[in-house]
């Protein structure tokens, strides 16, 4: 029994002999290599590589020349000098130049010149002394040495002792005459260079020559989208341009360049809504709001199918036909002219209130793409002059901020109708002014018929100068071009240094696609302006001087705006 344990105890201890010896060996073969080394012949070696690296083949080329001339066992001269010199200091051409490197690859490189600067002799020399037939060898010797800086782009395989051109260039400037060979080894050499220079271009080993491969690089321009790609059209041909222009002080130029759309221009329909605002106020008087219902009226009926409408009625307080805008229809048109019926005059001590009126206006408008249009029939009484109320027209028109276009509708003699124009132009809008009561209806339907048909809106301008030095400015009121219609006139004024041409170009949008405008504007040929188009511009100063003191609240700028406006006898607003 023992035995046999004894036995167990031996197995288990080579087992566990075994196992650590096998686990030494492969941590031991894992760590350190085991190589059996045996020397290659030289000659088994040199043919099992079936090719040599740069560094053999130069070492071997080096070898063959200097083989070669041990063997010549001669030493060559360049007849340099005239006969009478002594040829005892002459160099050998073997012996390596010492911090000289002939410049051989240089395109400007002239051999008759570079040898008469590095003298090959010691002795002293004229400079007649090399003789014409003389220098004829000397340039062919080196014509011949000189093919070796030029340079390959690409490797091309040849006979065993070739190197690269680079290597061979290297060596040649180093031992400049190094081709002291025989005929034969000079036409290898020679044969080799004239066909890698036919089957591949080489050029100068200068910095100066860009290689070809650079030469054909391109860089290549990212692909643009094009404009029916970038949802863009353009309509140049569908616009004629009328241009006047008038010198004013300072040397300066205005003109206004007048777009006119062409009556077969294709572009669609933009559809609109329409606000109707009709002041009831005591001031207003009876017959002159009857009028007004009657005008409204007629105008809700010849609005086109597709817009919508509202009416409101306002004094101290506001009522509006509808809680949401409306289609035209015959329903529509009923409950329009009850509620026009409806209208009475308010008493007197009501006193009309346009901005409750306009910011019911601003909650009923809907971003639908459609362009709102906001017509105020009033006498601009409640337009007072007071700071609060200006506050709330530059709080209105900042509100609005080219939203809706406002038009306003009044007569000749109203008190404050130079306010109301304030307020329209502004907002993107203009006033019309009638001479009579009866004439209201007239005036508000030829506005409805001008502006039947809007095919542009968000509308921006740009000019553009041909000369650097000519300072030109487009007037754009407020930042808010009017919109563009088919049936209206589109003025631009401007102001300049020179009379030269420019590019305007006007971009607007229509039903989502945006449409440029481009005209190359000749202002040298140019029509003549007369003092209507220098009180324009004067009313358009005024107009920005308005606008900054509605932001500001700063009265410096209405006396800026009287003082514009004093010349040409306008009244002022904000009297």
């Amino acid at each position: 029994m023992q035995s046999e344990k004894k036995q167990f105890n031996y197995l288990l201890i080579c087992l566990f002999v075994s196992l650590f010896l096998h686990l030494g060996g492969i941590y031991f073969i894992q760590k350190y290599s085991l190589w059996f080394y045996s020397p290659i012949k030289e000659s088994l070696a040199s043919e099992e590589k079936p090719s040599l690296s740069k560094l053999e083949k130069t070492k071997i080329l080096k070898q063959v020349v200097d083989v070669i001339a041990k063997e010549k066992k001669e030493v060559v001269h360049i007849p340099l000098l005239e006969d009478s010199t002594d040829f005892s200091a002459a160099t050998d051409l073997h012996t390596p130049l010492k911090n000289k490197e002939l410049p051989l690859a240089h395109p400007s490189f002239d051999p008759i010149k570079w040898t008469e600067e590095h003298s090959f002799a010691r002795a002293p020399r004229t400079e007649n002394s090399l003789s014409d037939n003389k220098k004829e060898i000397l340039a062919k010797l080196l014509s011949s040495v000189q093919s070796a800086g030029f340079k390959k782009i690409e490797k091309t395989e040849s006979y065993d002792f070739q190197c690269k051109n680079e290597e061979l260039s290297s060596y040649s400037t180093k031992n400049p005459f190094f081709p002291k060979l025989d005929s034969s080894q000079r036409k290898k050499i020679e044969k080799v260079f004239n066909e890698q220079k036919k089957q591949q271009p080489f050029v100068f080993a200068h910095s100066s020559i860009i290689p070809p491969s650079i030469k054909k690089f391109q860089i290549v321009s990212p692909k643009l989208p094009s404009l029916e790609q970038l949802n863009t059209y353009t309509y140049e041909d569908d616009f004629e341009v009328d241009v006047v222009a008038a010198p004013v002080e300072g040397g300066q130029y205005i003109f206004a360049v007048t777009l006119i759309p062409k009556a077969d221009i294709d572009l669609p329909r933009i559809r609109q809504n329409f606000f109707f605002l009709i002041d009831r106020s005591n001031s207003i008087q009876k017959r002159r709001l009857k009028v007004t219902r009657d005008a409204v009226y007629h105008g809700v009926s010849s609005i086109d199918g597709e817009d919508m409408f509202n009416i409101i009625a306002f004094d101290s307080k506001v009522d509006k036909l509808f809680p949401s805008m409306k289609t035209v229809s015959k329903e529509a048109k009923q409950q329009a002219r009850r509620f026009l019926i409806g209208q009475k005059l308010a008493s007197f001590f009501a006193s009309p209130n346009i901005y409750n009126c306009l910011y019911t206006v601003s909650n009923l408008m809907q971003e639908d793409g459609a362009i709102n249009n906001v017509i105020l029939l009033s006498n601009g009484q409640g337009l007072s002059h007071e700071s609060l109320e200006h506050y709330f027209m530059g709080q209105w028109t900042n509100t609005n901020y080219g939203k809706a276009s406002l038009f306003s509708i009044a007569m000749n003699d109203d008190s404050h109708v130079t306010d109301l124009e304030l307020m329209s132009i502004i907002n993107r809008g203009w006033l019309i002014n009638s001479s009579t009561k009866g004439g209201i209806n007239r005036k508000l339907m030829k506005l409805l018929k001008t502006i039947n048909k809007p095919i542009l809106q968000d509308m921006t301008s740009t000019a553009t100068s041909f000369s650097l030095e000519n300072s030109l400015t487009l007037f754009t009121p407020f930042k808010q071009l009017p919109n563009l219609y088919a049936n209206q006139p589109y003025v631009i004024l401007g102001k300049c240094d020179q009379l030269e041409d420019f590019v305007l170009t006007l971009q607007g949008k229509n039903h989502g696609k945006w449409i440029n405008i481009k005209k190359r504007i000749d202002l040298s040929n140019a029509k003549q302006g007369d003092e209507a188009l220098e009180e324009q511009w004067a009313l358009h100063e005024a107009w920005d001087r308005y606008r900054s003191y509605l932001k500001t609240a700063d009265s410096t700028y209405l006396e800026q705006a009287r003082m514009i406006l004093e010349p040409y006898n306008i009244e002022p607003a904000f009297k």
